[in-house]
C-alpha cells in the first residue's frame, strides 16, 4: 500500500487502494430481493403463459420499475432467455413510487409488490422454458450492479405449468 503524507503527517491512501475499499463498502451484505411466490398459468391466448411474481424488498432497498427514468437502469421484469421462443403479450405492474435520487426522479417499488406477465410462445416451443428475473436494486446512496435469476417453466402433464425459481 502506498501512502502519502501531508504536512500535518496524516497519511493519504492512493486512489487504487480508495477505490478497491468502496468496491468492498459497495457490496450488498444480502440480496434485497425475495421471490416469495411465482404463480404460473395459461394464458389468454393459445400457447401463452401467464406469470405472476409476488417480491418482498427489503428496507432500506428499492428497486427500479418496469419503466426506468433514465438509460442505464435496469427495469423490473421476466424476460424469456432466448427471444425466439415468444415475446410479451401483456403485463401488470403496480403503480411506482416516485423518488429523487441523486437529483433525479425515479420510478420504483418497494416494499411488497405483485406482478404479473403474460408470453406468447410459439407453437413448437419445447418444455422447459428458461427465462430471467431481471432487476437493480438502490439504497439511498447508490445503484447495484444488476440482477438476473433464472426460472425454468415445466410444462406438467396434469394441472398446466410449474416454476422451479
Amino acid at each position: 500500500m502506498k501512502a502519502i503524507f501531508l504536512k500535518n503527517q496524516m497519511p493519504l491512501i492512493s486512489l487504487g487502494v480508495l477505490l478497491a475499499m468502496s468496491f468492498v463498502l459497495a457490496q450488498k451484505q444480502e440480496d434485497p430481493v425475495h421471490i416469495v411466490a411465482l404463480e404460473v398459468e395459461s394464458g389468454t391466448k393459445n400457447n401463452s403463459v401467464s406469470l405472476t411474481c409476488f417480491l418482498k424488498i427489503t428496507p432500506p432497498y428499492h428497486v427500479n420499475s418496469d419503466s426506468v427514468a433514465r438509460p442505464g437502469l435496469i427495469p423490473t421484469k421476466l424476460v424469456l432467455s432466448d427471444s425466439g421462443l415468444g415475446f410479451c403479450n401483456k403485463k401488470t405492474f403496480p403503480k411506482p413510487d416516485t423518488l429523487i435520487l441523486f437529483s433525479e426522479h425515479m420510478l420504483v417499488f418497494d416494499g411488497e409488490i405483485t406482478f404479473t406477465q403474460e408470453f406468447v410462445l410459439k407453437p413448437n416451443v419445447r418444455f422447459p422454458v428458461s427465462m430471467l428475473f431481471q432487476y437493480q436494486s438502490c439504497d439511498d446512496e447508490m445503484c447495484y450492479p444488476p440482477e438476473f435469476r433464472k426460472i425454468i417453466i415445466n410444462q406438467l402433464k396434469v394441472n398446466g405449468y410449474q416454476a422451479v425459481y
